[in-house]
């Protein structure tokens, strides 16, 4: 059995692979999916919308529909289940947290916002137990947390009437530490645990990053639009060090090292529809994500050998119905969406990894949503229901007109 590695410690804690033996594992997502309650009831399917202080990060050149200074809050948070499929493998994952808050203010054809999303605190815990025919084995365990932050500045320009251009440009900030600890046990029980190897990999670094998106109202009740958001570049740096050959002495340290890890980028198109009164509105939106970065940007690592990620292909759909006749007036919406396997895979020579590192499958999201508008505010609730991940979110939306 070979040393873990910084690749599958860092791949494992990103793209929750270590969960990838299971029948049904969880993929902690990186393509930075739109903030705001509004996009998550319409499935994500937002980027031909983009009507809100939310089109910051989702489409920028939606800024332009504001007609007057808003400012909005999200709170979302997520939640985790596990199935375990083998009983070799215990895993425990940890809520994500997010919060977006944003401020739009518009002048003549132009409009500008600043923002900040914060992608959340996520934690993990895993252990694998791979065990000798003749007794003893090893043993690895490895603990994660992971946080990211995004500010930014975005603005957008109305061409004409039917068509808009947008830009934005945003600090991103990343920490994070993984810990893994592997030991070999011998098939004497009396004879202790030997601790063979500790790794220990930290992030605190930040990069800069950039979006750009436009809008078209190509008929009267008909929109397109596109977005291409890039994903940032964080140094990691990792520290391995060798279990202690004699008792009473200190670990060896192996190797110090440092690595660049670009995160997806993700290219997205949709279409909207708004009945002649706008009281239903359809959306339909495809999402291009690049998880291929992260291992591209390993390719100098001898690590890569033998692990693949594909880059995923999301279908999002939605539909929006408006109460006009309630007050507050009511808004119900639904949605879904298909989330295309990304877990990364081993298919090398090293029988853990290949253990562990498994492809998954698909996962359909379903997603639900409420709103209420009042003069002023709008308070909006929605519900995003996956295979293994279920997300909730409520914002606040208030304009100052």
């Amino acid at each position: 059995m070979c040393k873990p590695q910084t690749l599958a410690l860092l791949v494992g804690l990103l793209l929750a692979a270590s969960s990838a033996a299971q029948e049904e594992a969880t993929a902690f997502e990186l393509s930075f999916p739109n903030p705001g309650a509004r996009s998550l009831g319409f499935g994500g399917a937002f980027v031909a919308l983009a009507d809100d202080a939310t089109a910051a990060f989702a489409n920028p050149a939606g800024l332009t529909q504001l007609l007057e200074p808003e400012v909005t809050l999200e709170i979302r948070g997520q939640g985790v289940s596990t199935p375990i499929g083998s009983p070799a493998i215990d895993l425990s994952l940890g809520v994500s947290g997010q919060a977006f808050l944003a401020f739009v203010y518009p002048w003549k054809k132009f409009s500008v916002a600043a923002f900040q999303n914060e992608f959340g605190n996520f934690s993990s815990n895993s252990r694998f137990v791979f065990a000798f025919p003749e007794g003893g084995g090893f043993d690895v365990q490895t603990a994660n947390d992971f946080q990211i932050t995004n500010t930014g500045l975005s603005g957008s320009y109305r061409v004409n009437e039917r068509f808009s251009l947008g830009a934005g440009i945003f600090l991103w900030q990343g920490d994070f530490n993984a810990v893994t600890v592997q030991t070999r046990s011998s098939p004497d029980p009396a004879v202790p645990d030997t601790l063979i190897v500790r790794e220990s990999s930290t992030n605190d670094d930040r990069d800069f990053g950039f979006n750009a998106g436009f809008l078209w109202q190509f008929a009267r009740r008909w929109r397109f639009g596109g977005v291409a958001r890039q994903g940032p570049e964080l140094a990691l740096h990792s520290q391995e060090r060798s279990g202690p050959i004699f008792p009473d002495f200190e670990s060896l340290p192996l190797r110090t090292r440092s690595a660049p890890i670009r995160f997806p980028s993700v290219v997205g198109l949709g279409v909207a529809y708004k009945s002649k009164q706008e009281k239903l509105t359809l959306s339909f939106e495809w999402d291009f994500v690049r998880y291929s970065n992260v291992l591209d940007s390993l390719d100098g690592l001898p690590d890569r050998a033998g692990f693949d990620l594909d880059d995923g292909h999301e279908i999002h759909v939605g539909l929006e119905y408006v109460i006009t006749a309630s007050r507050p007036v009511i808004v119900l919406r639904a949605g879904g969406w298909r989330d295309p396997d990304h877990r990364l895979r081993y298919a090398g020579e090293d029988p853990v990894n290949r253990t562990i590192f498994r492809a998954g499958r698909d996962q359909t999201h379903f997603a639900f949503g409420l709103g209420f508008a009042f003069k002023h505010l709008k308070l909006d609730l929605a519900f995003d229901d996956g295979d293994s991940v279920n997300t909730g979110s409520f914002s606040v939306i208030y304009s100052f007109w």
